[in-house]
């Protein structure tokens, strides 16, 4: 099934207080639903529902006490399990507005575990020669966390290097003290840092690396005219910055006091400086042109041709090592996931011949954030990151199944988008 495609949207709803499942009929009262996904914290979700007796949903929350929980699942059915998500979350917060045709209620939830792991604040103490990854398990036990995600694999990357004195807690929360303590000092066996601690959609924790986990690249081919699965994407202005100033396909330019003229040379995004500075007549100048492949002009001060190579490569690699961001937002899917890729193709509106039709800030991205929002229709935008022009992190897995909605392109023809995606991945 295209992602996108007509297949209709369902919404299940439960209330769970005490081991009672209380349906919430959707159709009678659901309104809106936001979901936010982050790796390095906790998944969250804002609902809205209107009842227009004005009785029956507020009670049935009041009634719950503090043990509430919130059941959502949202999708496109059993014959697309790969497009359904089901999460369940403590209701944090509930809000009714009273209006002349009946109640709004929003509602707020969170991953189930995270409001009572806040709330206990036990002083811990851990002897020297203890593994943070054994601790973390230890601690994910006494707080009845799963550790491993919904496809079976284990969440918690071991750190081979036992700590060298003991470390104790303040009385803070279990949460505040992975975060705090344990994540700044972990380190992988291949001595990397950079652990991620969060929660899944499956209420599992995470505490491991971005790459522990392989993740599944999918591809998205993006038409100017909006048609297609893709709705938007929107790379910061700090991309633009960078390959302006030499991280692109750029010309550089200097005066060479050996050869008595300007030297120049040029850098492409695929294969980098490509060669030595060689002597040209007229001096190149401060000016962009997006008419061609040539992304910016830089000037520098060089002696002769062979230093102009060598600045203007150390230029190219600083810049092209700025990460930026970009929004990608689609019509609602739940294949890709928290530190999946997403490799993005923007085709331009009307590429010179002979020239490379993709823009240049297409490229592989990683997601950091998936949110999904229902109101009427189901969009879902997923916050990424773009460690600079270079390959990231480990090769990722290609996802299985291909499917290939058909994208309108400018000029009337189609752009086939080949979406990779398999629903497996971390």
């Amino acid at each position: 099934m295209p992602i996108g495609s007509d297949a209709p949207l369902q919404i299940e709803l439960a209330l769970i207080s005490g081991g009672q499942v209380i349906v919430i009929p959707s159709h009678e009262y659901f309104r809106s639903l936001q979901v936010e996904l982050v790796a390095g914290g906790s998944w969250t979700g804002t609902l809205e529902l209107f009842d227009p007796q004005g009785d029956f949903l507020e009670n049935i929350v009041i009634l719950a006490g503090t043990d509430r929980r919130l059941r959502v699942k949202f999708g496109r059915g059993e014959q697309y399990p790969e497009e359904n998500l089901s999460l369940e979350g403590n209701i944090t917060t509930y809000r009714p507005l009273f209006e002349p045709n009946g109640i709004t209620l929003t509602v707020e939830v969170v991953s189930v575990g995270v409001v009572s792991a806040m709330v206990r604040r036990v002083p811990r103490s851990f002897a020297e020669g203890r593994l943070l990854s054994d601790v973390v398990t230890e601690l994910a036990a006494l707080n009845d966390w799963a550790t491993s995600d919904a496809l079976g694999r284990p969440t918690i990357e071991p750190t081979p290097v036992p700590t060298g004195e003991p470390f104790t807690s303040t009385g803070e929360s279990d949460l505040s003290f992975i975060q705090r303590v344990l994540v700044p000092q972990a380190t992988n066996a291949a001595g990397q840092g950079n652990y991620l601690f969060y929660f899944d959609e499956a209420n599992a924790i995470h505490f491991h690396t971005p790459d522990f986990l392989q993740s599944v690249e999918h591809t998205f081919v993006y038409a100017r005219d909006m048609a297609g699965d893709v709705i938007s994407f929107s790379p910061a202005d700090v991309s633009l910055f960078g390959v302006l100033m030499g991280g692109g396909n750029t010309i550089f330019t200097g005066l060479s006091s050996l050869s008595g003229a300007s030297a120049q040379a040029k850098s492409t995004t695929e294969s980098g400086v490509e060669n030595e500075g060689f002597p040209v007549v007229s001096d190149g100048s401060s000016r962009v042109d997006y008419g061609s492949d040539v992304h910016s002009y830089v000037n520098i001060d060089t002696r002769d041709p062979l230093e102009l190579k060598r600045l203007a490569q150390s230029r190219f690699d600083k810049f092209r090592e700025y990460a930026f961001k970009a929004d990608l937002e689609i019509h609602g899917s739940h294949r890709v996931r928290v530190l999946d890729f997403v490799n993005i193709r923007y085709l331009k509106a009307n590429p010179l011949p002979g020239s490379n039709p993709e823009h240049y800030l297409s490229g592989r991205f990683r997601v950091y954030k998936i949110r999904h929002e229902i109101t009427g229709d189901w969009r879902t935008t997923y916050e990424t990151l773009r460690g600079g022009f270079e390959a990231q992190g480990l090769t990722p897995v290609q996802a299985t199944q291909t499917i290939s909605p058909t994208v309108a392109s400018s000029s009337g023809g189609s752009v086939s988008a080949s979406v990779d995606t398999s629903g497996a991945g971390g």
